[in-house]
């Protein structure tokens, strides 16, 4: 009997396998497969629970057997090891392309959109409706930013580490604007800056709008950019600006320990280079305390924050805001 019920879960993985059930479809009944394959009901049960065990079926109360596909172990990408060389950016066209593709049935994980069930959007429509009956009050330029609400950022700033004021704050068309002005602050046209590898899209166009070259420094999926590179680049290089981002990277996920944040403040800061942190997916933990971002290891003022609502609030708001430090100035210019 061992024998037969085991060669019956052999059988139906043939056919998941093979694509003849796809995941998420229900088997055919056991009274079905009882007379498909000559053999008992308890021999098809058996069998569904050997495939239960492998992680192919699962069994949903009253409904029946479902297939699901088994979880495998996927190795981590290796770092590449070649010497990289600064590079102009043409990221332009490929952006373009992941905006315009609207195929409905992907999930558009380059533009790092959140799905639009997870919007608050009752609390944004109550909000608005706020605001349109202040009048006046809430539709003035107020630069640097509303002084209500970078008092509320400062007051986010401090939970997670980072006491600043409002002035310390520049509120900005969502964090793209704030690391363009960044850095503009701090470099020059055609100047070297470092970046992962890989990086986000959007990081790579606002570099190509300054007119920049850049160094890739490898990204590792677990622990983040590669310290070691960063210091061979910073030895080999002029380096203008690093930009990183160290919480949840994209579309790595990386996210730096708070001992290897230290170890990049602490780095860049000794070789005068300042470091551009982009923590837009900060507040996108899913267990625990949220990771507290680089700034908050910043004791030479040398880092650039900055961040937004879009991931969290909407994307379409275009809240975002910047500590500019020491740059304030020149990113006021800029």
């Amino acid at each position: 009997m061992g024998v037969l019920y085991s060669q019956v879960a052999d059988q139906l993985q043939a056919l998941i396998q093979e694509g003849v059930y796809r995941q998420g479809d229900r088997l055919p009944g056991v009274r079905v497969l009882s007379r498909q394959f000559g053999v008992s009901i308890s021999t098809v049960l058996q069998a569904h629970q050997t495939l239960e065990a492998r992680g192919y079926l699962e069994a949903r109360e009253r409904s029946g057997y479902f297939v699901r596909l088994p979880v495998q172990d996927v190795p981590e990408p290796r770092m590449p090891k070649h010497r990289s060389r600064p590079v102009p950016v043409t990221a332009r066209e490929m952006t373009l392309d992941l905006c315009a593709d609207e195929q409905k049935r992907m999930v558009p994980l380059a533009t790092a959109i959140p799905h639009p069930d997870y919007l608050p959007v009752r609390q944004i429509q109550q909000s608005t409706l706020w605001a349109a009956r202040r009048g006046l009050e809430t539709l003035d330029y107020a630069f640097p930013g509303k002084e209500s609400f970078r008092r509320q950022i400062a007051q986010r700033m401090a939970a997670i580490g980072v006491p600043v004021t409002p002035d310390d704050i520049l509120a900005t068309n969502g964090a793209q604007e704030a690391i363009i002005l960044a850095l503009r602050a701090v470099t020059q046209p055609g100047d070297i800056v470092a970046v992962e590898s890989p990086s986000f899209p959007g990081i790579l166009q606002a570099l190509e709008v300054v007119g920049l070259r850049v160094i890739e420094i490898p990204t590792h999926p677990s622990e983040g950019l590669s310290l070691e590179g960063l210091e061979l680049a910073l030895e080999q290089w002029p380096l203008k600006a690093c930009v990183v981002v160290t919480n949840h990277s994209n579309p790595m996920g990386a996210r730096m320990s708070d001992e290897r944040k230290k170890q990049l403040v602490s780095m860049l800061a000794a070789a005068d280079v300042p470091l551009i942190e982009d923590d837009i997916y900060g507040d996108l933990y899913h267990t625990g305390e949220r990771p507290r971002p680089a700034k908050a290891f910043d004791r030479a003022d040398n880092v650039i924050y900055c961040s937004s609502f879009s991931k969290t609030i909407s994307p379409g708001l275009r809240l975002g805001w910047m500590i500019p430090g020491r740059h304030m100035a020149s990113t006021s210019i800029s």
